[in-house]
């Protein structure tokens, strides 16, 4: 089991740098990640979220490295929608941000609220407009990184229900299909945050987007089926989401496609979870994500 509390010695190493006394500071977990756990450091009236990993660098799959992630971190944090970074340590793997104080996550039940996806879309359109060096990030390639957790999953611990294993073959070949027609319409053009859970999202007086390590360079149209896939939008909520974010604008894809790449964020995820079930100590969340996958792709 991981540690529900900072270990001692990593408590008092981050202390030191944060320069406070480690007896004096106040540490409590916050809901964290598949691949984080996240803690509230409080020391008087100063406060920081603390993001550590759960496991080694070899074994995590973010497509973003935590060098990277800083300097993204630091050009969205100027434009007021992710919180300012306050310090990285790459001795621990700590990356600690400003604290939000009154700032609450959303739920999906939140986050399928038709004045919610308005604020989202907003949101989603601000971020996508920030400019930064394509090769700050990598490219969303999907036939690619399809490959690659299929083939990790293979060597990880399969499903002996002889029912699952069929069913994986076929989205297997539709993951193939779906990643292959995705890179065919859609070049990447622009920073795509690729995790948007309702976890990842916080509100205060404003929206805040939280975790960026699996940001990439993708179309906009990414992150719209990010949220959608994760967050259990239906047909209605989806159309608004996309009515919403291209405003005025004609929307650039047919609904279909929007579906399709919905889908394809459903088996990626699938894969990458079940991918990870022998890489990590403690696989029991990996399980459960898996399985929630399984069930919004049938």
């Amino acid at each position: 089991m991981y540690e529900a509390i900072v270990g001692q010695e990593d408590l008092s190493h981050l202390s030191r740098l944060l320069k406070v006394n480690a007896s004096d500071l106040l540490v409590e977990p916050l809901p964290g990640g598949l691949s984080n756990r996240s803690f509230h450091f409080s020391y008087g009236e100063k406060q920081w979220a603390v993001r550590l990993p759960k496991n080694i660098e070899a074994n995590r799959f973010q497509t973003l490295d935590i060098e990277c992630e800083q300097q993204l971190l630091a050009v969205v944090a100027q434009t007021g929608l992710t919180p300012k970074v306050v310090l990285y340590d790459p001795d621990t793997g700590a990356l600690i941000t400003e604290f939000l104080r009154n700032a609450v996550p959303w739920t999906p039940e939140i986050a399928r609220l038709p004045e919610n996806i308005e604020r989202i879309a907003t949101t989603l359109r601000s971020l996508h407009g920030i400019r930064v060096s394509p090769d700050l990030l990598s490219p969303f390639y999907p036939v690619q990184l399809a490959e690659r957790y299929l083939n990790m999953a293979y060597r990880s611990q399969r499903s002996e229900d002889r029912n699952l294993a069929v069913e994986e073959k076929h989205w297997e070949e539709e993951l193939r299909r779906l990643a292959g027609l995705y890179e065919a319409r859609f070049p990447p053009n622009a920073v795509c945050h690729h995790d948007l859970v309702a976890a990842n999202i916080l509100e205060d007086d404003q929206l805040w987007l939280l975790d960026f390590e699996y940001a990439m360079w993708a179309d906009p149209v990414l992150d719209l089926a990010s949220l959608s896939a994760m967050n259990g939008y239906d047909a209605t909520q989806r159309n608004l989401l996309s009515q919403k974010y291209f405003d005025a604008e004609p929307i650039p894809f047919a609904t279909e496609h929007l579906d399709d790449v919905i889908r394809l964020e459903l088996l990626l995820s699938y894969f990458w979870a079940v991918s990870r079930q022998s890489a990590v100590e403690e696989a029991d969340d990996m399980i459960r994500f898996a399985d929630s996958m399984a069930a919004m792709l049938r």
